[in-house]
């Protein structure tokens, strides 16, 4: 499951020129289009892939109050019709982010294909490191996947090498 959860949430970072997919596709999605603006994402590994246009950031929330804010915005932003939620390792509130999917999945019955997921890793880790947090990342959420993985702001803060070695090795 680690390696398979992990070449899920890269395979929309591949281009279309990457050549073929790393994993098998993630479940198609199901997004309702005719309710949600979406735009089409061009050079996704999966062609076709829509995200809606309007998305709640959770950058700010942040865990504390014991993820109350993060919980509640989120789960407001669903019940309002929301459909993508852009989140990041970083914000500390991804486990708040995955209870409140949880919670409306169950209240809505709708699943995991409904939603566009979006979240960052560090950037500039190298690449032992931006799979540990990738690994991390989705442990966080329990989605299983992501549906669009950025590396957020990629400097070279970690790791062996310089900047611009950290940079490319984040992304292999």
């Amino acid at each position: 499951p680690r390696g398979e959860a992990m070449r899920r949430a890269l395979l929309v970072l591949a281009a279309a020129s990457a050549g073929p997919a790393m994993a098998p596709d993630p479940p198609a999605q199901t997004l309702d289009c005719s309710k949600v603006p979406c735009v089409t994402l061009k050079n996704a590994a999966l062609p076709g892939t829509r995200m809606p246009a309007t998305g709640l950031g959770t950058g700010g929330y942040g865990s504390g109050f014991s993820g109350t804010w993060s919980f509640i915005a989120c789960l407001n932003w669903l019940r309002q019709g929301g459909r993508r939620i852009d989140t990041a390792l970083g914000y500390l509130d991804q486990p708040n982010v995955s209870r409140a999917l949880k919670a409306y999945m169950k209240e809505s019955g709708l699943s995991r294909e409904h939603f566009f997921i979006t979240s960052k890793i560090p950037g500039g880790l190298g690449e032992v490191n931006s799979t540990a947090a990738i690994d991390t990342d989705l442990e966080q959420l329990g989605t299983g996947y992501v549906d669009l993985l950025l590396a957020h702001m990629p400097s070279g803060s970690g790791g062996k090498g310089t900047p611009a070695e950290l940079r490319r090795a984040t992304w292999r």
